[in-house]
């Protein structure tokens, strides 16, 4: 039976990132001297979830498309678990990974597939809102992409063990 790798994405902890972010983005403004108003509209809400929810279904699917180049995808689906204050909407990534592939990454491409929502998420925010703004974050995306190739692309190398009377490859 081929392993599966599950990959969660919390769409409430990206989007609390994002808040978070253009929050400090915002006052950065007010205190270099920007009208209060112009400092307030780059700022995300509660208010902008959906359309924040939105940049984050595109960026959730440049992942998957991502991984499919390199692991193969089982589904992508989104899910409702169960939180404290209700459901909370999770997204996942199922993988059923090459043979070879170290099971040991999954943390850290569970990771780098969160920072790369936050910041793509976040640069099509801003394009849209404060486009001046968006360049680090366009930035930050493509390095989150270029370390989640690199981690997907991963692969043990086959290791040569040679028995009395035969050679063997292990894997």
């Amino acid at each position: 039976m081929k392993q599966k790798i599950i990959l969660k994405l919390r769409n409430s902890k990206v989007l609390q990132r994002i808040a978070t972010h253009t929050y400090y983005t915002g006052e950065a403004r007010k205190a270099a001297g920007a009208p209060p108003m112009a400092a307030a509209h780059i700022q995300a809400s509660h208010d902008d979830n959906r359309q924040l929810g939105d940049h984050l279904a595109v960026a959730c699917n440049e992942i998957a498309q991502l991984l499919s180049t390199y692991i193969a995808i089982c589904r992508t689906q989104e899910s409702d678990e169960a939180a404290a204050q209700g459901h909370e909407r999770v997204t996942l990534f199922i993988l059923e990974p090459p043979a070879n592939y170290p099971k040991e990454c999954a943390r850290d491409i569970e990771q780098t597939i969160e920072n790369y929502a936050v910041a793509r998420t976040l640069q099509q925010w801003l394009v849209q809102n404060k486009p001046d703004e968006s360049l680090p974050a366009a930035n930050e995306a493509q390095q989150h992409l270029t370390t989640l190739r690199q981690m997907a692309a991963l692969r043990r190398r086959p290791q040569r063990r040679e028995a009395p009377g035969r050679k063997i490859i292990d894997f």
